[in-house]
């Protein structure tokens, strides 16, 4: 840091020698008598008044500082006559002192203490979410921060997300999820103090893909044939009429076909016995529509992608079925005969809400009905771009099918 000095008299020489010179009846005072300029942003300047208050020429010897600095000083000694001022500015921070040397035998030195604090940084810690949190999806999280500040009593905290950029300003903000990029985040909170000086604290999430049925405005559902969306709040595929087949697709936004985790309820019964029901994981890039086939088909014969259907309908002698019984099965590319896995099902036409979870990763396959696991094994699912979505369908015989609460997670997020 580089000190000022700035020098003023009445009258005195700077370059005459005062070697000799007595000092008898002179005085020097001083103003201020201190130098206290607390906290500041940087280095001090402050000025000191030196006066001759005696009647007699005095010589001041020296001029020195410690800790901080002085510039451009007259050469020394310089003579101060009666009532003359000498002013020296010094800058610095910290502690120091400025002394002035004469040639009095009672006050031969005066020193000025000299003190500045220099400003101290902010400081921020993010205390929600904690570092590496996965973000559930179709809900809302609250980002919070702490910062503090030993000059500053009010400090605001701004927010950015590497993924999407700024996400806004305050102690605490809000995190929607249906907002916000799927994936890895860092999440960094700033902090700027009145000197300009700053801090930051920063954290890892992770933001699940997906969506839930709730947080989803109705027009991004595409309804065909027979289903439509019931004003009770559910799905419905088809009604226990005769040749029906409806499908209803989710289209606010894909998910890997390889890596996800579908949740569901479904209800089927009211009529007389048929025929089922699909979770459909459409392939977006090969599609040219959402409808596939009725009566033995399910709805989702000639799809392309894969389907977990729930079959309640024996189809003795076309080689639909693997079993009599109701049975849930793996079918890829709508190929309704071909049944990559499957189990059969205690009875699921009883005119109640069943939940069934999906999940698809690392090449192996889950589905648990009701909390009880029917399939466990390896399936090789291509990865495609997919919209999940769901197909009914009824012949001779009929069956109310419906479908609720739907949860669909990509596997973006490493647990732990």
């Amino acid at each position: 840091m580089f000190l000022l000095l700035a020098l003023s008299c009445n009258d005195y020489n700077l370059h005459t020698k005062a070697a000799g010179l007595s000092g008898a009846g002179g005085a020097l005072s001083w103003t201020p008598e201190a130098v206290d300029a607390g906290s500041q942003c940087g280095p001090t300047t402050a000025a000191v008044t030196y006066t001759n208050v005696g009647d007699a020429v005095l010589t001041v010897e020296e001029i020195a500082a410690t800790g901080w600095a002085i510039d451009d000083a007259p050469e020394t000694p310089l003579r101060l006559q009666p009532a003359g001022e000498l002013v020296v500015s010094v800058r610095g921070s910290g502690a120091g002192t400025l002394s002035v040397h004469t040639d009095l035998n009672d006050t031969p030195v005066a020193e000025v203490p000299l003190d500045s604090l220099a400003d101290t940084p902010p400081s921020v810690e993010i205390t929600a979410p904690t570092d590496g949190t996965i973000l559930e999806i179709g809900g809302s999280s609250t980002l919070t921060a702490s910062a503090t500040d030993a000059e500053d009593a009010d400090l605001e905290v701004s927010w950015r997300s590497d993924a999407d950029g700024p996400l806004g300003s305050g102690p605490s903000l809000a995190w929607d999820a249906a907002d916000q990029s799927s994936g890895s985040h860092t999440i960094t909170a700033s902090v700027t103090d009145s000197c300009g000086q700053q801090a930051e604290a920063a954290i890892a999430i992770c933001q699940d893909e997906g969506y839930i049925e709730e947080s989803l405005d109705l027009s991004s559902w595409n309804f065909e044939g027979s289903a439509r969306y019931d004003s009770a709040g559910y799905v419905v595929l088809t009604e226990a009429t005769t040749n029906q087949s409806g499908t209803a697709f989710q289209t606010y936004d894909t998910v890997a076909s390889d890596e996800v985790t579908i949740a569901f309820s479904f209800y089927m019964g009211d009529g007389t016995g048929a025929d089922g029901l699909s979770m459909t994981v459409l392939d977006t890039e090969r599609m040219d529509g959402f409808v596939g086939d009725s009566g033995g088909g399910i709805g989702f014969r000639g799809l392309p992608g894969w389907s977990i259907e729930v079959d309640t309908w024996f189809n003795d002698g076309d080689g639909n079925d693997p079993t009599a019984a109701d049975h849930v099965a793996l079918h890829i590319d709508g190929g309704v005969q071909d049944h990559v896995l499957w189990s059969a099902l205690p009875e699921m036409e009883d005119t109640g809400w069943h939940e069934m979870v999906v999940t698809a990763s690392g090449g192996w396959l889950t589905v648990s009905i009701d909390s009880v696991t029917y399939i466990d094994g390896p399936a090789a699912l291509d990865a495609f771009p997919a919209y999940v979505g769901f197909t009914g369908a009824t012949g001779a015989v009929t069956n109310n099918h419906r479908v609720d609460a739907l949860l669909v997670t990509g596997s973006v997020c490493e647990d732990g």
